[in-house]
Parts: C-alpha cells; sequence; structure tokens
C-alpha cells in the first residue's frame, strides 16, 4: 500500500500542531507577563500609598511569583513539552469543520491496524486515500485560536503603557515604591503628609510685649489647622482654629 496519501495528512496535521503550538506558547507567555506587569506594578502603585510591612510584602510578591509561574507553566512550558496527539488534533477539526463523518481520525486508526491479518488494506488505502482528498481544501490553521494570543498581547501593551504614563506623572513616589519592594525584608517607615517649620522657635518675651508665630506648612497642605496655646504649665491648653 503507498503510504503517500496518508503521508500527506499526517504532514497537515504536524504542521498544524506545530503552529497550534506556537501560539498556545505565545499566548502564554503574553498572558503571563501582562499578569506580572499589571500586579507588580499595582503592588507599587499600593505601595507608594500604604507602605506595606515586611511580612505583607513578601506574601504578595510571592503570591505573584506563584501566579505568574503557573500561567506560564500551564499555558506556555506544559504545551510546549507535551503537545497535543494528532488524534485529538483530528477530532479537534472534525468538530470544527462538520460533516467530515470521523474520517480523519478513522484514517489515523486504519493506518495502525493496517497490518492486522483480518483488515483489508485496499480498503484501508481507499479509506485514507478519501479521507485526504476531502479534507485537502479545508485550512487547519482555523482551528488555531489567534485571537486570544492577539487580546493578551494588547492586555501587555496597555499595561505597559498605563505603567509608563503613571510613571511619568507620578515618578518620585513610584521610583521610592519600587526601591523598598526590592528590599522586602527592610521596614520603612511612613514620612510624615505635612511638615512643619516654626519661627523663632524657643523665645522669650516680655509680658505685654507682641510675639508673631510664623508656621511653614509642606506636603500636603491642610486647608485649616489647630493651635494650641496656654499662658503657664498649669493652664489646660486652648485651641484656636486657624483658616
Amino acid at each position: 500500500m503507498s503510504p503517500t496519501a496518508y503521508q500527506n495528512l499526517v504532514q497537515r496535521l504536524n504542521l498544524v500542531r506545530t503552529k497550534n503550538t506556537r501560539n498556545t506558547v505565545l499566548f502564554g507567555i503574553a498572558l503571563s507577563w501582562a499578569m506580572a506587569l499589571g500586579l507588580g506594578w499595582l503592588l507599587v502603585i499600593l505601595e507608594a500609598s500604604f507602605y506595606f510591612s515586611p511580612t505583607s510584602k513578601i506574601l504578595l510578591e510571592l503570591l505573584i511569583v506563584l501566579g505568574t509561574l503557573y500561567l506560564l507553566i500551564r499555558y506556555a512550558i506544559f504545551p510546549l513539552l507535551s503537545p497535543p496527539s494528532l488524534e485529538t488534533l483530528a477530532l479537534q477539526l472534525e468538530k470544527h469543520f462538520g460533516g467530515l463523518q470521523q474520517q480523519l481520525i478513522s484514517a489515523l486508526q486504519l493506518w495502525v491496524e493496517k497490518d492486522q491479518p483480518n483488515q483489508s488494506k485496499a480498503l484501508i488505502e481507499a479509506a485514507i486515500e478519501h479521507a485526504n482528498q476531502d479534507t485537502s481544501h479545508l485550512n487547519f490553521d482555523q482551528i488555531i485560536n489567534r485571537r486570544r494570543t492577539q487580546k493578551a498581547a494588547l492586555v501587555f501593551v496597555g499595561i505597559a503603557l498605563f505603567s509608563f504614563i503613571s510613571h511619568a506623572t507620578w515618578p518620585i513616589p513610584l521610583e521610592s515604591a519600587t526601591q523598598r519592594l526590592l528590599q522586602p525584608l527592610t521596614a520603612f517607615e511612613r514620612p510624615p503628609d505635612t511638615y512643619i517649620t516654626l519661627k523663632p522657635g524657643h523665645a522669650e518675651v516680655v509680658a505685654g510685649e507682641p510675639f508673631e508665630i510664623i508656621a511653614n506648612l509642606s506636603g500636603i497642605v491642610p486647608r485649616k489647622a489647630h493651635l494650641f496655646t496656654r499662658e503657664n504649665e498649669t493652664q489646660a491648653w486652648t485651641p484656636l482654629t486657624l483658616p
């Protein structure tokens, strides 16, 4: 029996399997990179606001790393090391196109049984030739889901653009947060939001003489402030609201 029809069929199946595996690997890489960049940058933004403790930083960073590794192994490494069999691919093609009446899977199975004494080689050859001819006009590449790979790549690009824009808008806090996250074992104290400088500071004033206090505020300047005063240490503090 001439193996030409079978070889042609298997060659087409192997080709689409290679393309499908490559597409799946690219999807896994794009998806894992998008997750790592997105969650990583979100963690940077949160760190800039909340100053996480070392335990929280380690836990959150570990979750991001494990999640990224899971996606990379699940959608990139595993499909690369264990691509689908030709029989599985044949079933996918028959489901996608319909009307093939299991010709592809039957051709693959019949070829394995061609040397059995109770099998008719002529009938097997005819079935394989028929399957090859009936599917020769079909584009097997249609079962490759390239759209999800494109979407994953677009998500990654979108997250990268958002990261770039947010860094350009808020560079110093985000760079500081990144440095703190790169040192997860170190505890950092959150600086005060408002700095107050009083002038003249400590001073002695003669009773009845005018005295002026100047307060310079930097950072987040509140709309109003409370000034507490007392004339001696035995009196209670008297609040005075300043606009």
